[in-house]
């Protein structure tokens, strides 16, 4: 578990959406992954989880405080936990402002709809909102079809 623990950004939650911003910019593309125990644990049962998760082109965040929490057991300072949905929210922001279009993929429904709901999603209709649901088999739908 601490490997995977050192590896998740650790600064403040504004740095890291300067270093979304230059790779939604740049038009360079990462894997960012929010970090939660569920995820570490399956990392134990799936080598291909576990290899993402240590993968140094991926980029882990800390999705809860329960991350924080255990990363202090190990002596790791983790200054703030950084969700999913603000890093989308955040992310619909610069693309929109930047006239970019984005791919969101989310594995619960509900995920994706509390992203859709946000203030940033509903400045983004003048680019098509692109999800996946990977339980329910949904893909290519735009913001419209989630309503406001």
């Amino acid at each position: 578990m601490k490997d995977i623990l050192e590896k998740i950004y650790n600064e403040e939650e504004n740095i890291f959406y300067s270093i979304l911003e230059d790779l939604l910019i740049t038009n360079k593309k990462k894997f960012i992954i929010t970090v939660n125990p569920e995820i570490i644990m399956k990392s134990y049962k799936n080598i291909e989880i576990k290899e993402m998760l240590l993968n140094d082109n991926n980029i882990l965040v800390p999705d809860g405080i329960s991350i924080i929490k255990k990363a202090k057991q190990y002596n790791i300072n983790i200054k703030e936990r950084i969700t999913g949905v603000d890093i989308s929210s955040k992310a619909l922001e610069i693309c929109n402002k930047n006239k970019k279009s984005i791919y969101l993929f989310g594995s619960k429904k509900e995920v994706l709809d509390n992203i859709a709901k946000t203030d940033n999603a509903a400045m983004y209709i003048n680019n098509e909102l692109d999800t996946y649901y990977a339980r329910y088999g949904r893909r290519n739908e735009t913001y419209n079809d989630y309503g406001s």
